[in-house]
């Protein structure tokens, strides 16, 4: 077991060394009273199958000049129906939507949790499946890759079970470079967290043993404190999912259990204040059992924020939640972009119906100055969307 653990402290301040964290964990300055906020919906730029499909599977990652990466989870076949096994790509709004690298099954398949950077126009990110294993119509376990602008694609670690399978959220990085994430599967136990430094290949460094959850499908954050901070769909002590912790001494510790009435099944990651407190969104669970907001701190335990219903189209909830330097929380599900704060409670900020502006978006980021960019799926293949802020 690696015992190397560097906690990155920029991760909270840099966009340059962001990771999909930065859509977690960016406090955004000088933003706008909760009360007068509106936002004016600008699409971007669609995917046309051969750049990418599937977008929304993923957070944007900003550069700090105005350019977007991304991982799109399908698409890159050259044929444009969408298919094929995924694409990193770049957004620029001279360039539009540009191709920087796509799998083949062998090199990894179906990118799920978008990329992280270490600063150096480096990103690096997992596949679902692919890699070892892999065969036209099978699976493989999955991979951790890199992609940089003068080697292009490369894999870093093949995952064989017992290193973990199937990680579905892109890994952390720490200020030494070493990369921490969560698989969903560990040979036939219930997920692990992993670390990766060079040359390889990714190591378990512990596994998820039912109490402690079972299929992290979230990445891990940094809370500050020496631990990474993660959720687990299910497992724990009611079986519907858990908070927990991760150090190198300790291993991983439950910190709270879901158990239905306070929500069911997180699938997403937290987002911290900084100062122990973590926000977050359930699937299902609650009142109507379609999903809650939820905050956790180790003095006031697991509550709950907000119970969403069924005549709620943001119900069941699947992304994160983001966090503004005043404290609200935004977080969209079921085409609508919504914001939770603790003066006026929950309100749906911008709606669209099925297949229109919004719908599918399940990852944001904001920027300084309070506009709020996504992925969806809209259109075929999927789209980039700005919801830009308008004020009062």
């Amino acid at each position: 077991m690696f015992m190397r653990f560097q906690l990155n402290r920029r991760v909270f301040v840099s966009a340059l060394c962001m990771a999909p964290i930065l859509a977690l964990t960016m406090l955004v300055s000088g933003s706008v009273p909760a009360s007068a906020q509106r936002y004016e919906f600008v699409p971007l730029a669609r995917f046309n199958g051969d750049n990418g499909s599937r977008p929304e599977s993923g957070p944007l990652l900003p550069d700090g000049a105005g350019n977007f990466y991304g991982a799109a989870s399908r698409g890159g076949n050259r044929n444009g129906d969408g298919n094929g096994h995924g694409v990193i790509y770049k957004y620029s709004a001279s360039g539009g939507i540009e191709e920087l690298a796509r799998f083949d099954g062998y090199n990894g398949s179906i990118p799920l949790g978008g990329v992280v950077t270490d600063g150096k126009g480096n990103l690096f990110g997992t596949t679902q499946s692919g890699g070892n294993g892999w065969q036209p119509g099978g699976f493989g376990d999955g991979t951790l890759f890199e992609y940089s602008p003068v080697g292009g694609l490369r894999t870093l670690s093949f995952f064989d079970g017992q290193n973990g399978k199937s990680p579905k959220a892109a890994p952390w990085m720490d200020s030494a470079g070493h990369l921490y994430g969560t698989t969903d599967g560990f040979d036939n136990l219930s997920g692990c967290i992993f670390e990766y430094s060079d040359p390889g290949p990714a190591q378990s460094l512990d596994t998820f043993k039912g109490k402690t959850g079972e299929q992290p499908w979230a990445p891990l954050i940094p809370g500050g404190d020496g631990f990474l901070y993660g959720t687990a769909v299910g497992g724990g002590e009611y079986g519907k999912g858990t908070i927990f912790r991760y150090s190198p001494s300790t291993g991983i510790e439950t910190l709270a259990s879901f158990n239905g009435a306070n929500g069911r099944g997180p699938w997403s990651a937290l987002v911290t204040d900084g100062r122990g407190f973590f926000y977050g969104t359930t699937h299902n669970g609650g009142a109507t059992d379609t999903g809650t907001i939820f905050e956790y701190s180790a003095a006031g335990g697991l509550k709950t924020l907000y119970e969403f219903d069924a005549a709620n189209p943001a119900c069941r909830p699947e992304g994160p939640l983001i966090r503004d330097a005043s404290g609200n929380l935004y977080g969209s599900s079921g085409g609508v972009i919504f914001m939770y704060s603790a003066t006026r409670g929950y309100r749906p900020l911008l709606r669209y119906p099925f297949g229109k502006g919004t719908w599918g978006a399940k990852y944001l980021v904001m920027d300084k100055q309070g506009n709020i960019f996504g992925t969806s799926g809209v259109g075929q293949n999927g789209s980039i969307f700005e919801l830009k802020l308008i004020g009062p």
